[in-house]
């Protein structure tokens, strides 16, 4: 949680409903709070409070948001710990990736799971496939399929 050395904590007020927005607030700001620009003042003082006392009042929407972030952050210090195959060159997020199209998932639903934007996947899928010199999203899991089997697994 983001406070001064005088103690103060941060209550974000209009942040736009989105996602991302939401999320850099609480990661990058460490906000303590969080209301629309539409909270009443009544929401305000109960934030407020909530926040002198050490809790958080946030949306059922916020929270899940936060506890989905805090799920792939934990799978991501996991995958950091697993070596990366020799001569590949994928970062976290493509080793990432590459698992969640092994599942079966698409960019879309990607995107979603990672609380980023469908473009961003696409980037990434396209880095994937320049480091690993492949055609398709699905040559992909299958190289790593079978780099899994003869070297090290990330």
């Amino acid at each position: 949680m983001y406070s001064s050395s005088l103690g103060v904590k941060t209550i974000m007020i209009g942040v736009p409903d989105k996602e991302e927005d939401i999320l850099a607030c609480i990661e990058g700001v460490g906000a303590a709070g969080y209301l629309l620009m539409d909270a009443s003042l009544e929401d305000l003082i109960q934030n407020i409070r909530a926040v002198m006392k050490g809790e958080t009042l946030c949306s059922p929407r916020v929270a899940s948001l936060t506890f989905d972030r805090v799920s792939v952050l934990a799978r991501q210090v996991g995958t950091a710990r697993a070596p990366t195959p020799v001569g590949m060159g994928l970062t976290r997020r493509e080793a990432e990736i590459v698992r969640l199209i092994e599942v079966g998932l698409s960019n879309k639903e990607i995107a979603v799971r990672l609380h980023i934007e469908v473009s961003t996947v696409k980037n990434h899928v396209h880095n994937i496939l320049d480091k690993l010199q492949l055609h398709n999203r699905h040559s992909a899991v299958n190289y790593i399929k079978e780099q899994g089997a003869t070297g090290p697994r990330f």
